[in-house]
């Protein structure tokens, strides 16, 4: 925001799904009650990643800025699993697939709840069955508890998984892709659910 202020410049940024006309009458039918009063959103995101592997350190590519590519980051050795698409793996770029590909079904989850941040998070996951590069979780589950309008709490979950092992709410039978909001708790009563 800084460089923007500095430089005048326009910087945007989507997460993919908001101009969507599918996902906008979904929300809206949300505003509207449809299907009660909202308190609890479900993001997933069960996604295959193949192994990384182990790389190798190597020379910088030609007609790489490898210093400004790094950023603020600390400047370590080049390897391939550094660089294009796996920094996203790495912990000093990264923070693994819950900010690679759930954030998208992290934003519709909030968007439903009609949230902003969150009062508190537990997350628990790990990096599990490859022996790699990889110092991200691959397998993690997290909650977020919202202070919602008028006082309401409100929930989301989030699961990430590097394999799918089962077809949970259809997701990866072939009827939904691997990642989604497949449901939303509500409470027709406006009874409050503590977090």
């Amino acid at each position: 925001m800084r460089a923007v202020k500095k430089y005048s410049r326009i910087c945007q940024h989507g997460s993919q799904s908001r101009s969507n006309p599918g996902m906008l009458e979904a929300i809206q039918q949300l505003r509207d009650g449809t299907i009660g009063d909202v308190y609890m959103a479900r993001a997933l995101c069960y996604k295959w990643r193949p192994s990384i592997g182990h790389a190798a350190v190597e020379a910088v590519p030609p007609g790489v800025n490898y210093d400004l590519w790094t950023g603020p980051a600390p400047l370590k050795p080049f390897t391939r699993n550094r660089f294009h698409y796996n920094w996203h793996w790495i912990w000093d770029t990264g923070n693994g697939e819950i900010g690679n590909q759930a954030i998208h079904e992290i934003d519709i989850a909030r968007w439903g709840l009609g949230v902003g941040f969150p009062v508190s998070v537990s997350a628990m996951g790990g990096h599990f069955m490859f022996d790699d590069d990889q110092e991200t979780p691959n397998t993690l589950n997290a909650t977020f508890c919202f202070d919602g309008a008028e006082g309401k709490r409100k929930m989301m979950e989030v699961a990430v998984r590097h394999w799918i092992t089962n077809h949970e709410v259809e997701i990866g039978s072939g009827a939904y892709g691997t990642s989604g909001v497949p449901a939303a708790g509500t409470d027709r009563r406006n009874k409050q659910k503590a977090c």
